[in-house]
């Protein structure tokens, strides 16, 4: 998965006057995109000593690079998508471009504060925004919730609508966990509104930062009980089928928690 780094290690504590030296990683995105720098080995984040930035952040560690956001972005970097980042390159460049991705779109969306209105500054002591007014803002992290539903041998795979998402590979039912329940709650909740089926013994499986939704993402196995009969909730899905471990497609190359939920179930491990 995306995240899944080893050797390197991304170390994301928040550390005061952090200051870029020469060989510190510089990150210029727009909140969508990265901008890199190609080298003979590939694409990689470009350094301080090439771009020396004016106004900075500090954002984390891999190993001894250092990254930090970098205001503006070079005209001479090459502009990649989430798409590219999560299929063709390095992982450890994936990861912590959708992390540093993650902490901008943050940083952006909360440059004023919600409670008075007032800006807002960097809190020096930890990852927050503090206002005037007292109102302390930590980064946002969404509960996810992902539900492979095995009956009689074969998963449940769906495929999203059109005007709901732009991904278009086989999907897990899938959706935010709301204010009140629990994961296993938003499962039974989750599989029930997309596809009319209820689920019980419902297992956790793994779990997966996905910081291009700002998402933690939990997965887990559950099974059909009672009617087997799907309702598809055609606003979100254009497509619910029963999938036997053969029918299953590759989907390794996507790098999320779902796509190593289906190869684990297409691998009889489950």
């Amino acid at each position: 998965m995306i995240h899944e780094i080893l050797p390197k290690v991304l170390d994301n504590k928040y550390y005061e006057n952090c200051v870029p030296d020469e060989d510190s990683r510089i990150v210029f995105t727009d909140g969508r995109h990265v901008f890199l720098k190609e080298t003979e080995d590939g694409l990689t984040f470009p350094q301080y000593v090439d771009y020396p930035v004016d106004k900075y952040v500090y954002l984390f560690s891999v190993d001894n690079d250092r990254f930090f956001l970098g205001s503006g972005i070079p005209g001479d970097l090459i502009q990649c998508t989430v798409k590219e980042m999560r299929s063709e390159m390095n992982m450890w460049i994936s990861f912590a471009a959708a992390v540093a991705i993650h902490i901008y779109n943050w940083y952006k969306d909360n440059r004023f504060c919600g409670r008075c209105g007032k800006e807002t500054v960097h809190k020096k002591d930890e990852r927050a925004v503090l206002c005037s007014c007292g109102n302390i803002v930590y980064p946002r992290i969404n509960p996810v919730v992902i539900a492979a539903v095995i009956h009689d041998g074969k998963i449940l795979a769906t495929r999203y609508s059109e005007g709901h998402s732009t991904y278009r590979n086989y999907a897990l039912v899938a959706g935010f966990v709301e204010i009140g329940e629990t994961m296993e709650e938003a499962v039974k909740r989750e599989v029930y509104e997309e596809t009319g089926l209820r689920v019980k013994n419902i297992t956790y499986w793994q779990s997966q930062p996905w910081p291009y939704s700002q998402s933690l993402i939990a997965g887990f196995f559950c099974e059909v009980s009672g009617n087997c009969e799907i309702r598809l909730d055609e606003d979100e899905l254009k497509e619910a089928v029963w999938l036997s471990p053969e029918e299953i497609p590759d989907l390794r190359y996507n790098r999320s928690l779902t796509a190593e939920m289906f190869w684990e179930f297409k691998n009889r491990a489950v």
